[in-house]
């Protein structure tokens, strides 16, 4: 993993359980840009993931909408500052058809390369 960027700290609501995520420094692989996160679930092990980009920028973004996603999919009602459902997050619109096409997006970016699980 690479260096650490930026992190943030959630809490599943109604309790004082934390979720910890950190998105590590961009850098470069075979051409685009991957970037790493890690969430740190209480009592589970590490989830460690990336995401791709065509820039560091648009790594980093992705890989905060993923964690969005996440978070927002979970079994838990996790919250960042207060009880609302803002996890003060970048996320990605719904599709009109389907919710699995916010997945879709994205997990393939032009050209074909695909994000998914690190490891």
């Amino acid at each position: 993993m690479s260096n650490l960027a930026c992190d943030r700290e959630f809490f599943i609501l109604g309790t004082e359980l934390r979720v910890v995520v950190e998105w590590m420094v961009p850098v470069r692989d075979r051409g685009d840009w991957r970037c790493d996160w890690v969430i740190h679930w209480p009592g589970l092990d590490a989830e460690k993931r990336y995401t791709f980009g065509v820039d560091s920028t648009q790594a980093l973004l992705l890989a905060m909408a993923m964690v969005s996603a996440r978070m927002e999919s979970s079994d838990h009602d996790v919250v960042w500052l207060d009880e609302s459902s803002d996890l003060g997050l970048p996320s990605t619109p719904p599709h009109p058809d389907d919710q699995a096409h916010e997945t879709r997006i994205l997990r393939h970016r032009p050209g074909g390369r695909r994000i998914g699980p690190a490891g």
